[in-house]
């Protein structure tokens, strides 16, 4: 019955989620936001994990695409942003001679803060 439509409703907005809700936001909007909603600033130390997740569970709101999102969506995007590496700051990595010394294929080393190896 209304359970079955209530579960596809759900299903949608997942996958809206997947598409980034906050693709056009930049790093201080989200703090903003998440200070805004959640009631504590980002970066603050998360004493009690029960309070912490009920205030992101308790976030509802649309960004600025008209996507869902809860405290959860901002505080992943903000970290996601803040984690950004340019390419041009992966050279060393990614150079032919030294793709082999990486440890993990799929990590890859900004040359800021790599060990160069012999």
């Amino acid at each position: 019955g209304d359970d079955d439509n209530d579960d596809a409703a759900s299903d949608e907005d997942v996958d809206e989620k997947e598409e980034s809700a906050f693709q056009d936001y930049r790093a201080n909007e989200l703090e903003e936001l998440y200070e805004r909603q959640v009631g504590m600033p980002i970066n603050q130390a998360v004493r009690d994990l029960h309070t912490h997740y009920e205030r992101l569970v308790a976030v509802q709101g649309r960004s600025k695409t008209g996507m869902r999102y809860n405290g959860f969506d901002i505080e992943f995007n903000f970290v996601e942003v803040n984690s950004e590496i340019a390419l041009d700051e992966l050279t060393a990595c990614l150079d032919d001679d030294n793709y082999d010394k990486n440890r993990y294929p799929s990590v890859v080393c900004p040359d800021t803060t790599r060990v160069v190896l012999d």
